[in-house]
Formats: C-alpha cells, sequence, structure tokens
C-alpha cells in the first residue's frame, strides 16, 4: 500500500479538515495490511470474466455510500464529478478502496470525477499488477496539453437556457477549483446562469499543467468561453482568481462587442498595488530560506526531499491554511506545481493604471482577512470609470465558504445582478 505521508491541500472548513484528517490516519493504519474484505472473497470465488460486473456492482455501493445518494439514484454511465466528487469525498473513496482492494490508487484517478463504468475499467488491471510498478507508471504518465471543449472548463454546473445572466466564477490558488461554486446555482436567483470557470492544474484537471502567465490564460479562456457569452454575463474572482477574472473581463471589454455587465472581486488587493503585496511576502519567505525567487515548478522533478520542504515551508509560512490539508505525500506531489504556478501568473502581470475600463466593479473584503488590507480592496475604483461599490463582509480571506458568510455575499451579488434582468 502506497504511504501517505506530510503535503498540501487548501482551503478546507474545520469540519471537512477533520474529515480528511481521519481518512489519512485510518489510511496510515492500513497500508501494510493483506486485505481479505469481502469484495476480495466475493472476487475470488468468480471466474475473471466475471470480476468487472462484481466489481461494478461493488463501486456503485462504494460511492452511492459516500456520496449520500441511493444506489439506484447513481447510474453507472453518469461522471462522479456531477455527483458531488471533490478532493475530500475522492480521499474518502481512495481510503476504502485501497484497503479494502489491495490496490494503489493515484488520487488524481479519482478527483477527477469518472463514471462508475469508467472507474471499473481503470481499476480491474491494478488488481493483478504489482503497486510499486502501478506507482512507477503513473509518475511516468505525461502532462496533457489543454484541453478546448467546454465541459473541461465549465464544470459543476447547471444550464439555464431561461436564465437572463451568466456569472462565470473564478476560485483562489491552489487544488479547491470550481467545485468551490457547487452550490451558487441553489442560492441564487433561477435568473442567473452560474458557471464554475475549472483551470488546469484544479480539480478533475490536476494533472493539467496550470497557468504561469497571465497573457497567455487570458488569451485562452477568451477562446473557450466567447461561444458561451450568448447573454448578458459578469465574473467574480477570489483572491488570484480575482485577478485573472479582471484580466479577461477587460480583454473581453477591449476586443469583443458583447462586453462584460459587472466584475465582482474578493480578497486581493487591487492590480495597481505591484508588486503584489502578498506575492512579495511569499519572496521574502523564500529568500529568508536561501532562494532568490519562487521557484519555478517545472524543476519540481530534480529538486530534493528536503527542498520540497523547504518549499512547502515558505507557503505555509504565507497561507496556514495550506498546512491544514496537503497532508499526504501524493497531495503534495500534485498540488505543489500549481501553487508556485500560480504564484508565478500572479508575478507576470507588471501594468500598472493602463488597464482602465468602464465595466462596473464590485469589490468584497472579509473584516478579518490578514492577507488583504482594506485600503488595498477600496484601490480597485482606480480601474473602472464605471461605478465602484466596496463591501465588508464577516469573515476571514476565505469569506466566501459556506461556514463563513456565504450567504451575506450571494445575497450582495444578487443584489447587483439584479439590474441586469429587472
Amino acid at each position: 500500500m502506497a504511504q501517505i505521508r506530510s503535503g498540501v491541500m487548501r482551503g478546507l472548513n474545520k469540519e471537512r479538515e477533520s474529515i480528511l484528517r481521519n481518512y489519512l490516519v485510518q489510511s496510515e493504519k492500513t497500508k501494510e495490511q493483506t486485505s481479505n474484505s469481502p469484495i476480495i472473497r466475493a472476487l475470488s470465488s468468480l471466474s475473471r470474466d466475471q470480476w468487472r460486473d462484481c466489481l461494478h456492482d461493488y463501486l456503485q455501493q462504494l460511492f452511492a455510500s459516500v456520496l449520500h445518494v441511493e444506489v439506484q439514484d447513481l447510474n453507472k454511465d453518469d461522471a462522479l464529478l456531477d455527483m458531488g466528487m471533490d478532493s475530500i469525498v475522492g480521499m474518502e473513496a481512495k481510503t476504502k478502496l485501497e484497503e479494502e482492494l489491495g490496490v494503489v490508487l493515484p488520487i488524481e484517478l479519482l478527483i477527477t470525477g469518472p463514471s462508475i463504468t469508467e472507474l471499473t475499467k481503470s481499476i480491474l488491471p491494478l488488481l493483478v499488477i504489482n503497486p510499486s510498478q502501478i506507482e512507477r507508471e503513473i509518475s511516468q504518465v505525461p502532462l496533457p496539453t489543454y484541453k478546448t471543449d467546454i465541459d473541461s472548463w465549465i464544470v459543476h454546473h447547471k444550464p439555464k437556457p431561461q436564465a437572463k445572466v451568466k456569472l462565470f466564477c473564478f476560485s483562489y490558488g491552489g487544488s479547491k477549483g470550481a467545485s468551490l461554486y457547487r452550490a451558487w446555482q441553489s442560492l441564487l436567483s433561477d435568473a442567473v446562469e452560474v458557471c464554475p470557470v475549472q483551470l488546469p492544474g484544479k480539480g478533475n484537471r490536476i494533472k493539467e499543467k496550470a497557468f504561469t502567465d497571465i497573457e497567455r490564460a487570458t488569451e485562452v479562456l477568451k477562446e473557450v468561453l466567447v461561444p458561451e457569452l450568448n447573454r448578458p454575463y459578469a465574473f467574480y474572482g477570489h483572491s488570484s482568481g480575482a485577478l485573472l477574472a479582471y484580466r479577461l473581463a477587460y480583454k473581453l471589454w477591449r476586443e469583443i462587442d458583447n462586453k462584460p455587465k459587472h466584475l465582482f472581486v474578493g480578497a486581493y488587493s487591487s492590480p495597481t498595488i505591484l508588486p503584489n503585496p502578498v506575492l512579495s511576502l511569499t519572496r521574502e519567505k523564500f529568500k529568508a530560506r536561501g532562494y532568490n525567487e519562487i521557484p519555478d515548478p517545472e524543476n519540481l522533478s530534480s529538486i530534493t526531499p528536503e527542498e520540497r520542504e523547504q518549499f512547502l515551508a515558505a507557503l505555509h509560512a504565507v497561507s496556514p491554511e495550506l498546512q491544514a490539508v496537503w497532508e499526504s505525500q501524493e497531495w503534495q506531489q500534485l498540488l505543489l506545481p500549481t501553487a508556485l504556478a500560480e504564484l508565478h501568473m500572479v508575478r507576470s502581470h507588471t501594468m500598472k493604471d493602463t488597464l482602465t475600463f468602464n465595466v462596473p466593479i464590485t469589490a468584497f473584503h472579509g473584516e478579518m482577512d490578514e492577507k488583504v488590507k482594506e485600503p488595498e480592496m477600496h484601490a480597485w475604483q482606480e480601474l473602472t470609470q464605471g461605478s465602484f461599490t466596496f463591501h465588508t463582509v464577516p469573515g476571514d480571506h476565505l469569506f466566501l465558504h459556506e461556514d463563513q458568510d456565504q450567504k451575506r455575499l450571494l445575497e450582495l451579488i444578487s443584489h447587483h445582478l439584479e439590474q441586469y434582468y429587472t
């Protein structure tokens, strides 16, 4: 069984953090055990040509349990991503499957949200392959190029043809990705169609190379999203996602006729403030550990375990919330490249006081945010010739989470969007 040591994920509330820690502890306890579970006994009693159906039924029952749905409601060909699969559910499923099947599963196999049918095909060969060989093969899989199909970019999404306005949402740095906005559709008006944007390197695209350059990111996003801009639309970006939302909004405002109606930003210092304060702090933490600059994610394959620990320590010093969730070496290997890539993307924004437009901006600041100061959020008004609105909401840097003041945030967003459909 593959070992689980120290590593990284981010942005969990206390309850989900506790759940993740319990699974990791349980995984450590069972990693050396030889499985003698009911499913292994069942498979042992069957001929190999009967394994597929048996494994399929087992997976359907297991995922119905971890996703808290009825077995009959879990269609074998539906993507688990659409049923609620995320990093926490993926970790729970991984722990159970490795314990009960005695195999080594890469976490990315689960959090990409395959269907039961696809997962059955993937797991069957692992039942007869040496785990160490599996690990070698996983590490040799090359990173794919950027996808262009819209289903890769807009996930956790329920199309609403009757909606009057679309809200495209960009998550903060790390691996949380579009699942952060899964519940927003049910919490906002039916007149709003929520479109969570899944960037490369996040969520079910965790094995893809994350953007390191803001110009490249906005060019790719423009190409992908323009066909979806068939109604009035707005953007919400949180933390580094706010920078990306702003630069994309500006690009679309400048280059196409159907211009964005509104830009919502939260927990990110105005792009007019250069260098970005959090980026400067991160650089200082790396310099204190002997690195002149934030490491290049392309060079991670050649670093030593000691260097990896130094990188993590520097990131944790800036974002303590990271340490609570990067709890396995496997997560660490998957998420560190994206975390570094996103810092490089923030650094690539170098234009000051030149990218102004007339798109209205609404800025949100968490009153307990220790990373971003209130005047740095007020400075967003320098970027628009349109209206500017500022709101302070209860909570810290991650005030958009459901265990903080997500409800108030959505009430304010909904209020501002009403002008575009009433």
